[in-house]
């Protein structure tokens, strides 16, 4: 059975997220002298929905990409006897901890700050550079070759470019929170994540060679996030219409 994370790294989360929300605090009262929910952090019924649907959407495409990958790679999974259904609360709680503290730092209070200054698209790349050039510490990336290090910033700021624009469009954070998380725990149950175990395994699987395992790796980086970017103008303009039907008398 996998291991949950050790508690120095749960005092560590709770530090950054209760930093991250103490900035957050004192620069909306420095900008606007009482508090003012920017973020759309305190929740409503169309923000839980903005979450939810963010929670189901990427779990979906992360589904597909799961999919794809085995109906190449002719995969056979099966179950995994050291997961146990209880640690999937324990994956759940460690996710949204990691994801709330990343969506805070890079579609946070920062972020809406650029966002008032510069145009959309503009905002959202500067985001999704940073988000990108993160990863490369956190997979521990910098001492890979130049091709690596750019398909880690390509594939990972494409993700943060969408997340900042859900943001940008919902007007809420929890609507990247919900994508943010949906993916992670969605690939959580099929790649074991930092202590934990996967519910699936691979059991057998063809071997692609190089050059198609690379192009299918880039190719399952990519289709996700530019799926997603299509079909979050859908899901905005949908609740939003839902939101304005509601108001009407």
């Amino acid at each position: 059975m996998g291991q949950t994370p050790d508690f120095p790294n749960k005092i560590l989360f709770m530090i950054g997220i209760f930093i991250l929300l103490a900035l957050t605090i004192g620069i909306i009262l420095l900008l606007h002298k009482s508090w003012k929910d920017l973020l759309g952090m305190i929740p409503s019924g169309r923000i839980i929905a903005y979450f939810i649907a963010g929670l189901l959407l990427m779990s979906a495409l992360c589904l597909v990409n799961i999919g794809i990958a085995t109906f190449f790679k002719s995969i056979t999974w099966q179950t995994n006897s050291g997961f146990s259904w209880p640690q999937l609360r324990s994956i759940s709680q460690y996710m949204f901890k990691a994801v709330l503290t990343e969506e805070l730092l890079f579609r946070g209070i920062l972020f809406y700050l650029i966002l008032r200054k510069l145009k959309t698209k503009t905002a959202c790349l500067i985001s999704a550079i940073a988000f990108g050039a993160y990863h490369w510490l956190s997979y521990g990336a910098i001492s890979f070759n130049g091709v690596q290090q750019c398909y880690i910033l390509l594939i990972t700021g494409l993700a943060g470019y969408a997340w900042a624009y859900a943001f940008a469009k919902s007007k809420t954070i929890w609507l990247p929170i919900g994508l943010h998380l949906g993916w992670n725990i969605g690939n959580a149950l099929f790649h074991p994540a930092k202590g934990f175990d996967a519910l699936l395994v691979i059991a057998h699987q063809k071997q692609l060679s190089p050059w198609a395992d690379a192009i299918l790796s880039f190719g399952l980086g990519l289709l996700p996030n530019l799926l997603l970017l299509i079909l979050l103008k859908h899901l905005v303009s949908a609740l939003q219409r839902d939101k304005r039907s509601a108001q009407q008398p």
